[in-house]
């Protein structure tokens, strides 16, 4: 169930939100003993979030463990009630409990807990991400996203704090925008979607049944159009009704959620621009019924009632996926909000929910414009950014609307932290850090999945998200990763070299053709230059790899470049390491893996100019007292090559365990490695060097390195190494100077 809820809130739906807005962490696997009690909830020491949402899966194995005084869990449980009734200080904790089928619960924590309204799921359906395909029962639709579709419910009700009454809180309401298709044969896709929210929580206006009798029905559908999540059913006609783009119009002006379904059965002869820029979820067309088929025998009524039933599962589907992202639409509006109040203080002209278009950036701009003149336009929107093409849009828009004096600023809250933006309430934003101050710079990351990840409540997934998050921020300004990774199985996911292949592809492009306005310089070498270069082992490179490495590189050209190191130390592209695979220059017999893993390893460094660390496996191919873990190899590498060398310990793993050795945080680490003579030595080694210049050389006072060793927050850690690398250059300018 957590992997569920966790590939949801890290998906690419969540992450346009500033700084890792909803954070997933499960509590369940022991922290000083395998078998023992997990983490805390809200851990001692760390600011808690405003909302915590614990969601405890009340089975009968919990329930067996909260009755047995030896394991502790029940105190564990009863303290997560008292965190309830007694929250921290300016926050909110809320359990949401999930009733795994009907067992019944005998322990006093988890009856407390069940007084509540519980989301009840199905032993089977908890965490399954179910194929209709291979289930073939229409019944199991929506076990593939009712469990994030009540979370993220509860959560968005929590945070919007809709109040409906002492201790209720109202539902989120959905406004059915449709079309009535009168005197049509074809299937009325806006019923179906009124079927399918009955099975929920959700409230809906459908204007056929929420309209009453002698009610003003124009002045009810606008009011409802501007404060309710809008899903938009878009048949063929739709986009040239006058009320349905009145309703799109009402909802985008006032910032309201949207999600489009997309169920064109001839097509759209006419469009509307009002229409774009909104996640959209194609609606399947109903199956084509055979008029020749014999008439079912009425003894099968209830066989072909079911086949019926059937039938409309991927539509039922298709409804489903456009309902959850509506939620989490809401969701994400409601968490936007709350993370984005600095920047309203801080003289942002518009802090938009979505990116600015021309539907609501001339109501924004007839607005403004009756306040007066303003010198310099500030607006802020959810990541991705806006491309040059839209913003010179944009721009033109200004001008024309009284504004072509003032300068206006487009950014993200991931453009905004990536340049070390500063907010000062009452003043305009500080930008300190130049557009593209990454440019030219090669950031070498070390990273893989730590051993401790799954006693921290996380697992490979928080590695994945992180490691994309980290390259975003590196893209937007410019610069270029370089990582040592292999290919692994097609069939293995968490392959870290491929999570960032994607995102180089997603926002190298904005290199190459960056935004107006942003003082941004385009260096004369952008054309086919990579965001992103890969470094192979000569050990992990087959005739095998080479041809799936040539279907990815003409994948993801022109922002990613795949390299092969060879035995000798020499860095080859794919078309020379080809040629060299197959004439057998290096025989596999003469060269072993942790050789061809440590000269990959040296290019790796060669060709970077600071290194990032992250979680790190202890155990390395040997397991011989003489050999290195591979992050503990490169960090070494780095260090004797003189690199900046940014430790981010908050995976566990490698990493901690060398923020500790050097002193960068109080929190003793409880790793259950042993750390092999080799290591050991290196790592007195490392100490040695750190009190030699080794911080120095990052920038970064004790205090920021202390927050680096312990954070799993990729903002964070890009902040706080833009931040040394800005401290850095200034310190070798102003010696350059007095020399």
């Amino acid at each position: 169930m957590c992997s569920s809820l966790l590939n949801h809130y890290h998906s690419d739906a969540f992450s346009g939100l500033a700084g890792e807005g909803i954070q997933v962490f499960a509590r369940s696997k022991g922290w000083d003993d395998p078998d023992g009690l997990p983490l805390p909830v809200i851990e001692d020491g760390r600011q808690p979030a405003a909302l915590t949402v614990v969601i405890p899966v009340m089975s009968r194995q919990l329930d067996e463990a909260a009755c047995d005084k030896t394991t502790k869990w029940g105190k564990y449980l009863n303290n997560l009630l008292q965190r309830e009734n007694c929250p921290p200080s300016n926050t909110r904790f809320i359990i949401c409990p999930v009733c795994a089928g009907g067992v019944e619960l005998v322990s006093d924590p988890l009856k407390l807990m069940k007084k509540k309204q519980a989301i009840w799921r199905d032993r089977e359906s908890i965490g399954l991400d179910i194929d209709y395909d291979k289930s073939g029962c229409a019944a199991d639709v929506s076990d593939r996203y009712m469990l994030s579709l009540e979370v993220g419910h509860v959560v968005a009700r929590q945070v919007t704090n809709e109040s409906n009454g002492e201790n209720d809180l109202e539902p989120l309401k959905v406004f059915i925008s449709h079309t009535r298709q009168l005197g049509s044969d074809a299937p009325d896709v806006a019923e179906l979607v009124r079927k399918e929210l009955q099975r929920t929580r959700l409230g809906r206006f459908f204007d056929a049944e929420s309209i009453q009798t002698t009610t003003q029905w124009k002045e009810k559908i606008d009011s409802e159009a501007s404060k309710r999540a809008l899903l938009v059913v878009r048949t063929d006609h739709y986009s040239k009704r006058r009320w349905t783009q009145r309703e799109v119009r009402l909802a985008k002006q006032n910032e309201v959620p949207i999600v489009a379904l997309s169920a064109l059965s001839s097509g759209d002869q006419y469009g509307c621009f009002m229409l774009d820029n909104v996640p959209t979820i194609p609606f399947p067309a109903f199956p084509v019924g055979n008029a020749d088929a014999i008439a079912p025998q009425e003894e099968d009524a209830d066989a072909i009632a079911h086949e019926e039933e059937d039938a409309d599962v991927p539509q039922r589907d298709a409804v489903l996926r456009a309902l959850l992202r509506l939620v989490d639409e809401c969701l994400k509006k409601a968490v936007w909000e709350y993370t984005v109040e600095a920047y309203v203080r801080a003289n942002f002209d518009w802090v938009s929910l979505r990116a600015p278009e021309p539907t609501t950036i001339m109501d924004w701009l007839q607005k403004k414009k009756r306040l007066g003149e303003d010198r310099h336009l500030w607006v802020l929107h959810p990541d991705p950014p806006i491309t040059s093409e839209e913003w010179e849009i944009l721009r033109e828009m200004s001008n024309l609307a009284g504004f072509k004096k003032s300068k206006l600023t487009i950014v993200t809250p991931r453009e905004l932290d990536t340049r070390g933006g500063s907010l000062q309430i009452g003043s305009d934003p500080q930008i300190p850090v130049s557009a593209g101050s990454l440019c030219g710079v090669r950031i070498g990351i070390s990273a893989s999945m730590s051993d401790d990840l799954r006693r921290m409540g996380m697992d490979a997934m928080h590695m994945d998200s992180a490691v994309a998050e980290l390259a975003r921020h590196v893209f937007v300004q410019g610069g270029t990763l370089v990582y040592g990774g292999r290919l692994f199985d097609e069939d293995k996911p968490h392959d870290l070299m491929l999570v960032l292949g994607e995102e180089a592809k997603r926002y190298g492009n904005g290199i190459r053709d960056p935004k107006e306005g942003s003082d941004e310089t385009e260096p004369d070498d952008t054309g086919c230059r990579p965001v992103f270069e890969n470094f192979f082992a000569w050990s992990k490179y087959s005739k095998e790899i080479a041809d799936r490495l040539d279907v990815l590189q003409d994948r993801f050209y022109p922002d990613v470049k795949f390299f092969v190191a060879d035995p000798d130390g020499n860095c080859r592209d794919l078309d020379s390491a080809r040629e060299v695979l197959f004439r057998g220059d290096y025989p596999a017999e003469n060269h072993p893996n942790h050789e061809c893993l440590t000269k990959m390893r040296e290019v790796l460094i060669k060709e970077s100019d600071i290194q990032i660390v992250m979680g790190g496996r202890f155990h390395h191919d040997d397991k011989s007292e003489d050999k290195l873990p591979g992050i503990l190899e490169e960090v070494w590498m780095a260090v004797k090559a003189g690199k900046p060398l940014y430790i981010a310990g908050g995976f566990g793993g490698v990493s901690r365990v060398i923020a500790e050795r050097l002193g960068l945080t109080d929190k003793t680490w409880l790793s259950r490695e042993r750390l092999s003579k080799k290591a050991s030595e290196v790592l007195d080694e490392l100490e040695e060097y750190w009190k030699k210049g080794g911080q120095e050389r990052t920038g970064l006072n004790d205090e920021d390195l202390g927050l680096l060793a312990t954070t799993s927050r990729p903002s964070i850690i890009m902040r706080l190494v833009l931040k040394g690398q800005e401290a850095a250059k200034m310190t070798s300018d102003n010696k350059a100077t007095e020399k």
